[in-house]
């Protein structure tokens, strides 16, 4: 069975992240403040997924939730945040995904 982790395309992603964020001048930003980032951007993920789901939300806000964005965002950001830790994501990913293709699965607290 031929490898099907899409390698090469998640290091073309992590390399055109990496030069955008560079040329938009987050060169500099440290690995806490690359983390705060993302925590940010993950909680407003979780915003935007309260409003399509009928959540309580403050009326003088925007009702408008952009999900695709804010996706965008934390995938954005954890390319950053493996940069400056010197992570390359590809291999990363397909070493992870080689184990849990090994893994078996099921819900906790389920009989077998």
């Amino acid at each position: 069975m031929a490898n099907e982790i899409p390698v090469e395309q998640i290091n073309t992603l992590q390399k055109y992240i990496i030069k955008k964020g560079k040329e938009r001048g987050f060169s500099k930003e440290t690995l806490y403040e690359r983390l705060l980032i993302l925590t940010e951007e993950v909680g407003e993920l979780m915003k935007a997924v309260r409003k399509i789901n009928n959540g309580y939300i403050d009326e003088a806000k925007s009702k408008d939730a952009d999900l695709e964005g804010e996706i965008s965002d934390i995938l954005t950001m954890l390319f950053w945040v493996a940069d400056k830790l010197k992570v390359d994501v590809s291999k990363a990913f397909e070493k992870k995904e080689n184990e849990n293709n090994k893994r078996v699965w099921k819900r906790a607290n389920q009989s077998k």
